[in-house]
């Protein structure tokens, strides 16, 4: 003989009310069928780093007196990257900084204040002096 515990019989049961209450939950209060929500589409802050200068660059972002490291952009090349939710919240003044890999001098950005869904383009410059940014 089978016997079944009480944690057996209530599973079964809860996934029978699950099951059968899904087609009411699609159901607004009028009884026509509700609309699937669409998602929001992704508004994250986008960062291209345009790099002129002969040396391949570590790239951060300092937000808050806080260095943030968001990778490396090849001599000579462009590199995108989407900066991480924890440098967006609450989005106040950001400064990029590069670094030359195997170099001394480093260049520091003009402070930009980019919000959700703008694209930040950072051209760093062969004579690091003359690098700019662009907030579009």
């Amino acid at each position: 003989m089978k016997t079944h515990t009480l944690w057996t019989v209530l599973g079964f049961t809860f996934v029978g009310f699950v099951i059968g209450s899904a087609p009411v939950a699609a159901q607004d209060r009028d009884g026509d069928e509700a609309e699937p929500e669409l998602a929001a589409p992704d508004e994250g802050i986008i960062l291209t780093v345009e790099n002129h200068h002969w040396s391949d660059m570590k790239i951060y972002a300092i937000k808050l007196g806080n260095r943030f490291r968001l990778g490396t952009v090849t001599s000579q090349t462009m590199e995108t990257f989407k900066l991480p939710s924890y440098l967006q919240a609450d989005v106040s003044e950001v400064q990029l900084l590069a670094i030359p890999i195997g170099g001394t001098q480093s260049v520091l950005s003009p402070s930009v204040y980019p919000s959700p869904g703008d694209e930040v383009v950072w051209g760093i410059q062969h004579s690091l002096a003359l690098s700019g940014t662009i907030i579009g």
